[in-house]
């Protein structure tokens, strides 16, 4: 039967079909028409190679490559160093032109003395000058302090401070008591970072850090500021907020504040969860303002009646100054309690202060007052890279008191 089948055009038989034959991995070179290209591992390359790298649109690559080419000391890759540095910016790449020291200075200053070179890439060309360690530079660096582009002037003056021109910090010092430019400040404080182990630019650090932690003194210091997410971003700002609640001994514990707010309309599921026991009140938006001030002053009789248990307001209130204003509720009611207010993510600095006044000048009972912010990061939050910075910079006995300053400047 196999034969006629055979003869007839029977379906042949298939043997079982293996895996695929392994291609051999190909990395995309830089050679003519970008047409990939076997190429070794870095560690295995030669110059001619490495230098090809330096254009590839692989950061770590490029990286890598600086560095063997600087340990192989291989002044030819002086240029394509350099350009790479000039189109790409990598650090790595800056830090292997800075091994061959003054032998760059003649490629860099040609390029510095082009006109035409502008915007970013004038602003790397700064720091090409910079690592040069070519006191001869500094002519071609001081002409660009002037520049009104920010990020060339700053560059100029890191690239001063490092050819020994000490002038180069006293200007970025400046540069941050700039009250109205704060990318200007942002640029100078990070240009000061990367220069800190010179003594003035370490100074000049600190002072700004100081300023900015002076500004806290404007917070009352009946008012506690807390910021957890700076150090954990992760935190979930509900159970910190259920956390401040369990470990307090005050007997009502009114939570309000845009961040109280969204709580109690969007996780008030989890809210009677994690606060079982407690008796508790959520407050929203639906509920009318009188109808709001009718459960607070109910919480607090609770309160006052019952002081083993710890009772809760959690969400929207009236603010003192609203119209209606908000009622007198921290008065004595059918006995002694203590009470704790708790502002979560405050939006609006007047309405804190409006809301210590109210605490301060109007409470009949021994009230607390506490502030939790949600900033965690600049991209997250409502936190500058600025003040992100400060905050990464200040020493670590003083972080306690950075949300204060914080608060300050909102």
């Amino acid at each position: 039967m196999g034969i006629l089948k055979n003869l007839f055009g029977g379906k042949k038989e298939e043997a079982p079909k293996g895996p695929p034959p392994m291609k051999p991995v190909k990395r995309r070179g830089a050679d003519s028409g970008g047409v990939p290209v076997e190429l070794p591992p870095v560690d295995e390359m030669d110059a001619k190679q490495l230098v090809r790298v330096l254009g590839s649109g692989n950061k770590q690559m490029r990286e890598d490559a600086a560095a063997r080419l600087a340990e192989m000391s291989h002044h030819a890759a002086i240029r394509p160093l350099m350009n790479s540095y000039l189109n790409y910016g990598d650090a790595l790449v800056l830090k292997a032109l800075t091994s061959f020291g003054s032998d760059i200075t003649p490629a860099v200053s040609s390029e510095a003395f082009d006109m035409s070179v502008v915007g970013e890439r004038r602003a790397r060309l700064m720091d090409l000058l910079g690592a040069t360690g070519d006191a001869s530079a500094l002519g071609a660096v001081r002409d660009c302090v002037d520049y009104p582009d920010k990020d060339i002037h700053v560059r100029a003056c890191a690239a001063m401070a490092r050819l020994g021109d000490l002038n180069g910090i006293s200007t970025l010092a400046a540069n941050l008591q700039d009250g109205q430019d704060g990318e200007l400040r942002t640029r100078a404080l990070k240009a000061l970072v990367e220069l800190e182990d010179m003594p003035d630019a370490k100074r000049a650090i600190e002072n700004h850090v100081s300023r900015y932690l002076a500004e806290g003194g404007a917070i009352a210091d009946g008012i506690d500021v807390r910021a957890p997410r700076l150090a954990q971003p992760d935190t979930s700002m509900l159970d910190y907020v259920v956390s401040e609640i369990k470990s307090t001994e005050r007997d009502l514990v009114v939570v309000t504040g845009s961040g109280a707010t969204d709580m109690a309309r969007q996780r008030q599921a989890e809210l009677r969860k994690a606060l079982e026991g407690h008796p508790l009140e959520l407050l929203t938006t639906a509920i009318p303002p009188e109808e709001q001030m009718d459960l607070l002053e109910a919480a607090r009789d609770t309160a006052s009646n019952n002081p083993e248990h710890t009772v809760l307001v959690i969400g929207t209130l009236p603010a003192p100054s609203d119209s209606p204003p908000l009622r007198h509720f921290l008065t004595p009611a059918l006995g002694p309690y203590k009470a704790k207010i708790i502002y979560v993510d405050p939006h609006e600095y007047g309405l804190l202060q409006d809301w210590w006044h109210y605490i301060d000048d109007d409470a009949e009972v021994d009230t607390n007052f506490e502030v939790v912010m949600s900033v965690s990061t600049p991209k997250t939050s409502a936190i500058s890279e600025e003040e992100y910075l400060i905050y990464e910079l200040t020493p670590d006995d003083s972080k306690a008191i950075f949300p204060r300053a914080l608060l300050a400047h909102m």
